[in-house]
């Protein structure tokens, strides 16, 4: 049954139950968007254009899909169709991006220094070492050491 795009019916388990006199009713507004009444001819052009349009600007084939009003699995049903015509190769859906290798036995670039920071550390035994964060870790440590033991 229709009524004004939302389509009604009974489900299968309803009517083979005992209890069909109460049949669960469901429904799906979504039906018409999915699966249109109408059958649709596509031609072997209109069927490249969209199959060669997944990929382009980031789109998938659900969007595409979506935007074509068909089923993801129709594109690629197209895909193999017209693959066996001879129309569409998987390398016309291939894209290829520039990419930026050094050359070989190059140096990477020194990362820029970090400009110091002050650094407030307080100890265990209540005292407090401020210092610079590009102070040597060795000689942070004896200064540590040196102050927890006095």
């Amino acid at each position: 049954m229709d009524f004004d795009g939302l389509a009604v019916g009974v489900s299968w388990r309803a009517i083979r139950s005992p209890k069909a006199l109460r049949p669960r009713i469901f429904a799906s507004i979504r039906l018409r968007a999915w699966y249109p009444a109408r059958r649709r001819r596509w031609s072997d052009e209109e069927k490249l254009a969209i199959v060669s349009s997944v990929g382009i600007d980031g789109a998938t084939v659900t969007r595409v899909a979506q935007r074509n009003d068909i089923t993801r699995q129709q594109i690629y049903a197209w895909r193999h169709e017209l693959k066996k015509k001879g129309l569409w190769s998987s390398e016309q859906g291939a894209v290829f991006l520039p990419v930026d290798v050094p050359a070989f036995g190059a140096t990477p670039s020194e990362p820029e220094p970090v400009p110091p920071v002050p650094v407030e550390l307080r100890l265990a035994n209540g005292r407090c070492l401020r210092f610079d964060s590009a102070m040597d870790a060795a000689a942070l440590t004896r200064l540590i050491r040196a102050v927890e033991t006095a």
